[in-house]
């Protein structure tokens, strides 16, 4: 049994009861023993192009086992054999990325605080993603609430008529990054940019203001 990603699998041995016999190894079968090799003599292994990957199995039918035949031959002419099916199962390894799902450049109208609700998927069975704010020019101006609602700050709200974005303008920047729960964890960063739309929010004005007077004839 070894882990995902590993490409060496067991070092070869056999005894011999003929004394100073000696022992050689070759692969001579199994569903899957194209992607096999043996190094240095003894050293069974993976090639470098099919090392095993938990998540995309290349065994002959699917799934984590892989079987290879490897047969023992002494120094007799003809040789005396032993033949041995290896099954080599693979197990998982917490090694991949979070990839998001939620949207990189949502649009919201001015006045609106959410901003989107942040989702990635692991392809690690069972993991977990969380979400932080690592960078983007108008970071300052974001949190995250409830651990996944991307939203901004309660005194940072986007008013159409007087941008706070960087550099002006109707586009907002915010760097998001995810981690999974890997002991270091794996990590994948998303740039999200929030673009602010109108409403139609003012009230008319008038040009004399709130109050006037004006004087009248009778009759007109």
């Amino acid at each position: 049994t070894i882990a995902e990603n590993v490409q060496n699998v067991v070092v070869l041995a056999a005894t011999d009861a003929d004394a100073g016999d000696s022992v050689t190894f070759a692969i001579t079968g199994g569903a899957d023993a194209a992607l096999f090799e043996i190094d240095s003599d003894t050293q069974l292994r993976f090639k470098a192009n099919s090392v095993p990957d938990y998540e995309t199995s290349t065994a002959d039918g699917g799934g984590q086992e892989y079987v290879v035949t490897v047969t023992a031959s002494d120094g007799a002419n003809p040789a005396n054999t032993a033949a041995q099916t290896i099954t080599v199962t693979i197990t998982d390894v917490n090694d991949e990325d979070p990839a998001f799902t939620s949207s990189a450049t949502p649009t919201i109208a001015e006045n609106v605080q959410n901003v989107v609700v942040l989702a990635a998927t692991d392809a690690d069975a069972g993991d977990s993603v969380t979400f932080a704010i690592t960078g983007g020019a108008d970071a300052a101006l974001f949190e995250i609430d409830s651990d996944t609602q991307l939203r901004f700050k309660a005194n940072s709200v986007p008013d159409y008529e007087s941008s706070t974005a960087d550099g002006g303008g109707q586009d907002y920047v915010v760097i998001v990054t995810a981690s999974d729960s890997a002991g270091s964890a794996n990590t994948a960063a998303q740039t999200i940019t929030v673009t602010i739309t109108d409403a139609n929010e003012a009230a008319p004005v008038f040009a004399d203001g709130d109050s006037a007077s004006a004087n009248a004839a009778e009759n007109q």
